[in-house]
């Protein structure tokens, strides 16, 4: 078979044969792989196979009317590289080596670091992209988290934050922020193994304030969001937001001083920061839906207790740690609905009661 010269491309180049036969006249085509040649750009590797070889043959059958057997050697035809160059070569891939390895050494000065025992870390990635649907178009989001018991952070500087000042873009007020932050947040796992301790998952929360001329601040909308800690992937959300309003007078206020943080506390929207109660009664507050908040958030774990998962340490018929951390969240949730469902049917037996002795 004549040689020619291969350009190697990013895929394997297959070099095959056509065994074809003369059937009643007609020429059928039987192609069979010889060999597979295959060059890697990035890490400078020629790969060939089968292996190159002068001594061992291979061998090729032909399943036609009569069994054909082939034998063919694939061989190093290159011209062989002189010693000196050969020398040259092998120091400059080690001079290449200690260049990579300093470098990553740089990059990673120490060892990899695992978080304490009965610790979790979970790492919040979130990204503000876009409002819209807001009164005035200069506006801009202060966020904050705020954390149960239970749950801490290092660095609470990251805890809250604004985004930059954004003009809409459109008649429906598109916003985009593209705001992106990371926050580091730790869990003591042994509050999962007390009996009356439900983890209670940590809440961001959001205010969408605009700008106007004289720099007068106004609220344009809230909305709160519980951070997914047990769901281990990207996911979006679309807040729905509102703002307060009282009466005509304070309409009045906002549209000539602004009504900037017309609320104590931000956290009331949600669940306030402390509350233990079953039920929050929040009757009589006057509201006004407003726009619309895109979010996206991606949540990473990392503990020591899932190394001892992957070994096989712990039994299997118990559950995993994000497991019990989902369902100790979960059994939190079920026991306020079980109270509201008692509540609301005490107060339908008492309202036919009252019925009834009338």
């Amino acid at each position: 078979m004549a040689t020619e010269k291969i350009h190697f491309v990013n895929h394997p180049t297959l070099i095959q044969n056509d065994f074809r036969q003369n059937f009643e006249g007609t020429w059928l085509k039987n192609e069979k792989l010889l060999c597979t040649v295959g060059y890697n750009k990035q890490s400078k590797i020629l790969r060939i196979s089968p292996d190159i070889t002068n001594t061992q043959r291979y061998v090729l059958k032909i399943h036609t009317e009569k069994e054909r057997i082939f034998n063919y050697y694939i061989e190093h035809c290159s011209n062989n590289v002189p010693e000196s160059i050969e020398v040259n070569e092998k120091t400059l891939i080690k001079k290449i080596n200690d260049f990579e390895a300093l470098k990553k050494e740089k990059l990673f000065p120490g060892p990899f670091k695992l978080p304490p025992r009965n610790k979790l870390y979970v790492f919040v990635f979130m990204e503000i992209c876009s409002a819209k649907g807001f009164e005035y178009s200069d506006i801009f989001v202060q966020y904050q988290i705020k954390l149960p018991q239970g749950w801490f952070s290092s660095d609470l500087d990251h805890m809250k934050g604004r985004t930059h000042l954004c003009r809409a873009a459109d008649e429906n007020g598109l916003v985009h922020f593209g705001h992106n932050m990371e926050i580091l947040l730790e869990y003591n796992l042994t509050n999962l193994g007390q009996s009356n301790e439900y983890s209670q998952l940590p809440y961001v929360y959001f205010e969408i304030i605009s700008k106007g001329s004289w720099n007068r601040y106004r609220t344009e909308g809230l909305c709160y969001l519980q951070i997914p800690i047990y769901s281990s992937r990207t996911l979006t959300h679309n807040l729905k937001c509102f703002r307060f309003t009282k009466n005509p007078i304070s309409e009045m206020r906002r549209y000539f001083i602004g009504d900037y943080q017309n609320y104590d506390d931000v956290s009331w929207i949600g669940i306030p920061n402390g509350y233990q109660e079953n039920t929050i009664n929040k009757y009589g507050t006057e509201t006004i839906c407003t726009g619309e908040l895109n979010i996206k958030i991606n949540v990473l774990h990392q503990s020591q207790e899932f190394l001892e998962e992957r070994r096989g340490s712990i039994d299997k018929s118990s559950k995993t740690m994000l497991e019990r951390l989902g369902s100790s969240a979960l059994l939190k949730s079920v026991e306020q609905v079980i109270q509201e469902f008692k509540k609301a049917r005490k107060e339908m037996l008492d309202a036919r009661k009252h019925v009834a002795d009338i």
